[in-house]
This record gives structure tokens, sequence and C-alpha cells, in this order.
């Protein structure tokens, strides 16, 4: 591997069978199950990247539906498609209160109720330690 490159772990999708069961890959690595949030409809602002699309994607091995929203539209598209049609993308700058209230508008037509919300977006500029105040 190169300076610079990243590599992609191995990604274990939730419909994987041992001795004929379902069972997904928090099963498989002993993580805790919630069932009760399959079919739960999460909302989570911050989703494309990092710790949110980890969430994103924790969310959806659990079987919930997820509505998800980010800045970085590629990013939030390409999660979206990977993980299926229960997994929804809108590209929301949440400086403007407009957008937001358009998106929670179409999250409402198609989640008639929001069981979970997570607030994770946030704005990492990267300033140095010694120019903040």
């Amino acid at each position: 591997m190169l300076v610079g490159q990243t590599r992609r772990l191995p990604h274990y999708s939730c419909k994987q069978f041992v001795l004929g069961f379902r069972v997904s890959a928090f099963q498989i690595c002993g993580v805790a199950q919630y069932p009760e949030l399959e079919g739960c409809n999460v909302v989570l602002t911050g989703g494309a990247n990092g710790i949110g699309a980890a969430t994103v994607r924790s969310f959806r091995e659990q079987g919930a539906r997820v509505f998800f929203c980010d800045v970085d539209e590629r990013a939030g598209e390409t999660l979206a498609k990977e993980l299926g049609p229960d997994c929804q993308f809108a590209k929301v700058d949440l400086e403007h209160e407009r957008e937001i209230v358009h998106w929670v508008q179409r999250v409402a037509k198609k989640a008639k109720r929001i069981h979970v919300l997570v607030n994770n977006a946030a704005r990492d500029p990267r300033i140095a330690l010694e120019d903040t105040t």
C-alpha cells in the first residue's frame, strides 16, 4: 500500500446465512443486537462520512429504515445506493433552515413517525491549535 492510500475493510451484508439462518455481520462479530430497531425510522444528520456513515450502516444492519442528510452529495448517494432502498439520502446544508424544513417534510411523507433522531452533523475546518481562540 502506498503512502496516502486507504484500505477499505470488507462490509458484510445483513443477508448472510449460517446453517440456513439469516444472520447479520453484528451477530458474526458478536456485536449487540437491538431487534426493536427492526422497521424503525431513523433520521440522521451528517451521515455521509466518518462516524455518521458508520452510524447509518449500523442502523441498517439492525433493520432500521434510515433517512440521512449531508452536504457531501457524492458520498451520501454512494452510501445510500450501497445500503439499498431502506436507506435514503438527501443533500442538505444545515446552515439553511429552508433546506432543513423541506427535507423534514419529505421524510415525513415517507415515514409517518420518527423513532430515532441522531444529530451528528458538525463542521470541522481543521484549524491549527495556535490559531484558535
